[in-house]
C-alpha cells in the first residue's frame, strides 16, 4: 500500500475546561437534568435540560454550554492562599452517582 508525504490537516480542538464531569452531572441532575444512553452507531450520551429546551451531545457540549450560560463560571484569576479562584460550580446541589445513573 501506497503512503503519502503529505499530513493531514489537524482540525483546532477547543481547550477543555478541566472540571469534573461527574460532580457537575451530579448538581446538573438534582436541578432537573435527564440523561439518554447512545443508541445505533452513536457513542455519546444525549443531556436535556429540565424544560427540554436544550439538549447536548456529550459531556464537552454539557460543559461548554454551562460556561457559556453562566452555570459556571471561569476565573482567569491565580488560585489565592484560600484555595479561591479556577471555576465555581453553581449551588444546584448534588448527589448520586455518575455513570450508574446517566
Amino acid at each position: 500500500m501506497r503512503s503519502s508525504r503529505r499530513e493531514k490537516p489537524v482540525a483546532p480542538v477547543a481547550a477543555p475546561h478541566d472540571i469534573d464531569f461527574g460532580h457537575l452531572w451530579r448538581q446538573l441532575r438534582a436541578a432537573g437534568w435527564t440523561s439518554k444512553r447512545p443508541t445505533g452507531i452513536q457513542t455519546e450520551w444525549t443531556y436535556k435540560s429540565p424544560e427540554g429546551e436544550n439538549v447536548l451531545v456529550g459531556e464537552c457540549a454539557v460543559v461548554e454550554y454551562a460556561f457559556e450560560s453562566g452555570l459556571l463560571v471561569d476565573d482567569e484569576e491565580p488560585v489565592g492562599e484560600d484555595g479561591s479562584g479556577g471555576e465555581h460550580v453553581g449551588e444546584e446541589g448534588g448527589g448520586g452517582e455518575h455513570g450508574e445513573e446517566h
